[in-house]
């Protein structure tokens, strides 16, 4: 693997990280630290798609796209500032063109999909959707478990150091959110 490769992938690991603490560290109406969350997400989430697609990871590329679809939006949300949108929507095609071009171009005939690939990406975009919805958090934070858990394996299969330590940190994060599920839980039943 690359030097570059090496780059990009732990510059992702990076704001994945600051922007997964932002997100679980934030107290009430905090619009200023959602908003940095949903940039940092951003952030990890074009350099993913890039990393994705000149591996050949195709299933995390998809995964990738939605989340990127989703950091934008989250982010309008919250500013409903038009240009931010049209802006990053503009940085997000070019670079979607771009990387789509080097997945094609790395892998002439993608047909050997890796199971484990599709998998944690789909449990990964289900379980995105679920806490989006505010409805089963266990279940989707249990997605995640799994999901990071099988990401560490393709990480350890393609030698991705930084991703194997992003996927474990959202491990961590993701127990810590089924425990704070749980303590929740405990305060509204007493």
């Amino acid at each position: 693997m690359t030097t570059y490769l090496h780059i990009i992938e732990f510059i992702a690991m990076i704001f994945s990280i600051i922007g997964s603490y932002k997100m679980g560290s934030i107290q009430d109406e905090d619009r200023n630290s959602l908003k940095n969350a949903f940039n940092s997400f951003y952030i990890s989430n074009i350099l993913l798609i890039l990393l994705a697609s000149i591996t050949g990871l195709i299933f995390l590329y998809i995964q990738m796209l939605f989340f990127t679809t989703t950091a934008i939006l989250g982010h309008y949300n919250i500013t409903k500032n038009k240009t931010v949108l049209l802006y990053k929507s503009s940085v997000s095609l070019i670079i979607i063109l771009i990387s789509l071009y080097l997945l094609i171009e790395n892998n002439p005939t993608i047909k050997n999909f890796n199971l484990i690939e599709i998998f944690a990406a789909v449990l990964a975009i289900v379980g995105s959707y679920i806490i989006s919805i505010k409805r089963f958090e266990v279940y989707a934070f249990t997605m995640f478990i799994i999901a990071d858990l099988l990401y560490i394996k393709i990480g350890v299969d393609n030698f991705l150091p930084f991703f194997i330590v992003q996927s474990i940190f959202f491990v961590i994060l993701s127990l810590r959110g089924i425990f704070n599920l749980n303590k929740r839980s405990l305060n509204f039943v007493l």
